[in-house]
């Protein structure tokens, strides 16, 4: 049974729904609460604060995030089914596009569930256990999702790259080296052989941008492309 042109439409543009609502819960939880969102080097009192006085908006980024994750899963069938269509010899990549994609939702979920649990007064009152819930959202929201997400886009950039146009396939190569590189500098850190600062911040942040902005970019070319089609 053939899928209607409009629930096309709209299940090719979800990746860009994703990085909306990604991006609309950072918005709820920083710019609209009453204090900046804590960081895991700020005070005790502040994360506590923060955690108790915008406990809705800490739940806005909770909710935001949770239809992100599953908003990626979407787009990930979406490029999983692209996939199918084509040569055989690319079934392997689909595959692993979308076990790729689903990992980086299940991170994404993972950290929205962390942010909603440090709105519990026991959570947030607990100095210890609200900055070690704090340090996870802030691994399972950005540097977990990273690798998985780079997965996907290389693999997704190489099974469509006769379907989409060339673009596609050279920024998509250039958003998975930076995520790979980013797990590779986060590796070196935890091993302890050197001390990266800033540079890991700086690697992380590029990889996030680059990996969000190829995602609501193919997803957009292959929204206009099933608008395209008869």
């Amino acid at each position: 049974m053939r899928t209607p042109k409009v629930w096309n439409l709209a299940w090719a543009a979800s990746g860009v729904g994703f990085v909306v609502l990604f991006g609309g819960g950072l918005v709820v939880a920083d710019l609209l609460a009453v204090s900046w969102y804590p960081d895991v080097g700020d005070s005790d009192r502040h994360i506590e604060r923060y955690f108790t006085e915008s406990a809705g908006n800490a739940r806005g980024l909770a909710f935001f995030h949770a239809l992100a994750a599953l908003l990626l899963l979407a787009y990930a069938g979406y490029v999983h089914r692209a996939v199918s269509a084509q040569p055989p010899g690319t079934l392997g990549l689909g595959a692993l596009a979308l076990a790729g994609a689903t990992m980086a939702a299940a991170f994404l979920l993972l950290s929205a569930l962390l942010f909603a649990t440090l709105t519990l007064p026991d959570a947030a009152a607990d100095p210890r256990l609200a900055r070690t819930l704090l340090l996870l959202s802030y691994m399972a929201g950005g540097p977990a999702i990273t690798l998985p997400l780079a997965v996907f886009i290389a693999a997704t950039s190489i099974s469509v790259r006769d379907a989409g146009p060339r673009w596609l396939e050279r920024s998509g190569a250039i958003a998975a080296v930076l995520g790979l590189l980013s797990s590779v500098v986060l590796l070196v850190e935890a091993l302890g052989t050197g001390d990266q600062g800033e540079g890991i911040f700086v690697v992380g942040l590029l990889a996030l941008l680059a990996g969000f902005g190829w995602v609501a970019l193919s997803s957009l070319a292959l929204a206009w492309r099933a608008r395209a089609a008869p």
